[in-house]
């Protein structure tokens, strides 16, 4: 758990400086360890950075799993949620520290975000195939894909958290249709 919340404080000095500009001793300073120790547990910069994105994406993706398992509630609002914990979280930080966008960016294009995406997309199909969702045009695919892609311009495009999880909210609506209604969408 140390480990994980170092992981978390490191971060922000990439968040703050960027990939390129951050150094090992920016980082060892923000955690409180010597560099030497830094170097000991990940042997570049590179390397550090790589678990720091294992850990925010996997975290990531296991808060979405996890609401849209809640099947007491409406698969609007599932989707909402597991849209908000997937992507809609890290608004704030992307807005707010100087280098959000390329830190998020580096994110998203590793192995393992892309990995990661892979299996969220995977879980939001079984969860509208479990639904018996059934789109006017298209496959589940389809909608799926839909659903990234409107995800993943928010991410870039929302002024902040609110704001995307409005957005989001409206496509929702638009594409799986009011709470309650039938499953058609």
């Amino acid at each position: 758990m140390a480990n994980e919340n170092r992981l978390w404080k490191a971060l922000s000095v990439f968040l703050k400086y960027g990939f390129k500009k951050a150094s090992m001793n920016d980082v060892a300073r923000e955690i409180g360890i010597s560099r030497q120790a830094l170097y000991n547990q990940y042997k570049t910069k590179k390397a550090l950075f790589d678990s720091l994105v294992k850990l925010v994406i996997v975290s990531a993706k296991e808060e979405a799993e996890t609401a849209l398992s809640l099947t007491n509630i409406p698969i609007q609002d599932r989707v909402l949620k597991a849209m908000d914990l997937w992507a809609g979280q890290f608004i704030d930080d992307l807005r707010n520290y100087p280098h959000g966008t390329e830190v998020i960016s580096l994110c998203e294009t590793g192995s393992v975000g892309d990995e990661c995406h892979n299996e969220f997309l995977t879980m939001l199909e079984k969860t509208f195939t479990e639904e018996k969702i059934i789109p006017h045009s298209g496959s589940i695919q389809d909608l799926t894909n839909t659903f990234s892609y409107i995800m993943k311009g928010l991410l870039f495009s929302a002024k902040n958290r609110v704001e995307f999880n409005e957005s989001m909210e409206r496509a929702v609506r638009a594409l799986l249709g009011e709470k309650n209604n039938s499953k058609t969408c």
